[in-house]
Formats: C-alpha cells, sequence, structure tokens
C-alpha cells in the first residue's frame, strides 16, 4: 500500500528536479553535476518508496535507503571539494 503524501513528495521532486535543471543548465555552477545527481538520488528514493508499497518491500525499502546514503556521499563530497578549493 502507498501513501499520499508519498506520491505528493515524487511528484514535488519531479517538478524540482525540472525546474532546478532549466534554471541552471545554462550557468556553469561549480560542481553541480554532483549537486544535481545526489539530488537525483534522493528523487530515486521516493519513487522507491512508493514502488515498495506495491512489492518486494524489502528489494525497495534496501533500494530507497542505498540511495539516501548515495545522496548524502555526494554531497558530503561536494562539500569537502568546496571546502578544499576555498583554502
Amino acid at each position: 500500500m502507498f501513501y499520499p503524501n508519498e506520491i505528493a513528495s515524487l511528484l514535488f521532486g519531479v517538478i524540482s528536479a525540472l525546474i532546478i535543471l532549466l534554471f541552471f543548465r545554462k550557468k556553469n555552477l561549480p560542481r553541480f553535476r554532483y549537486i544535481f545527481l545526489a539530488f537525483l538520488c534522493i528523487l530515486a528514493a521516493n519513487f522507491f518508496t512508493v514502488v515498495e508499497g506495491f512489492g518486494w518491500q524489502d528489494s525497495f525499502n534496501f533500494l530507497e535507503h542505498l540511495s539516501y546514503a548515495m545522496a548524502g556521499l555526494l554531497f558530503a563530497g561536494v562539500c569537502w571539494s568546496l571546502s578544499r578549493g576555498a583554502r
């Protein structure tokens, strides 16, 4: 079973990804690719949350948490590399 708030979160995430891509694709922001990839990992986690309501709960739950972990590593890597470049 899935919950309406999970569907809304996924929908808002997709709309946000499109808006972010539309506004920032023309600008050359430092490490934007990795930040956007981390955002897509969070979007994938939202997708896995919705899909896990239909079946294979353990597998999709694992993929959801793996996506969150990857997003965290990407965000941490960007923060680390920005702090190294600021010196």
